[in-house]
């Protein structure tokens, strides 16, 4: 993970009060969240919870996935991605019985979760991005 050279700052030129634990904030998150992707179908209490939580990742996954490709322009993000949630609504469904609907369902938010990955990694890989990502690694 590489730092912007400047920290966020407000319009009078002083640093903003959280931008220290911004990189602190970055790195939780990207260690949890494929975890997170992981482990979530299996602790749904019901079927209920489990379309509910494909339903706020599809609106993640748009808001996540338009933005990216705002700025980098690559179609395979998206097409991975909505491979995957199909996959995940197809295996909520009971669409791949007799394979256990565990199985396929972190199967399908594995392919969802490495797509957001892949489009974060291209949207911080373009000059555009402000944010002082992976534009700057080597």
């Amino acid at each position: 993970m590489t730092l912007p050279s400047e920290a966020p700052t407000v319009a009078a030129g002083r640093p903003l009060p959280w931008a220290p634990l911004a990189p602190v904030v970055c790195a939780i998150h990207c260690a949890a969240t494929p975890l997170l992707a992981v482990v979530a179908p299996s602790l749904a209490p019901g079927p209920v919870v489990e379309w509910l939580l494909l339903g706020v990742t599809v609106g993640i996954a748009l808001v996540a996935l338009g933005w990216g490709f705002r700025h980098h322009g690559q179609r395979h993000p998206l097409l991975w991605a909505a491979t995957g949630l199909v996959a995940w609504g197809i295996s909520l469904a009971g669409g791949f019985a007799p394979l256990a609907e565990e199985a396929t369902t972190i199967f399908a938010t594995l392919i969802v979760a490495g797509a957001l990955v892949w489009n974060g990694r291209l949207r911080c890989s373009v000059p555009t991005c402000s944010t002082g990502c992976s534009h700057s690694e080597s």
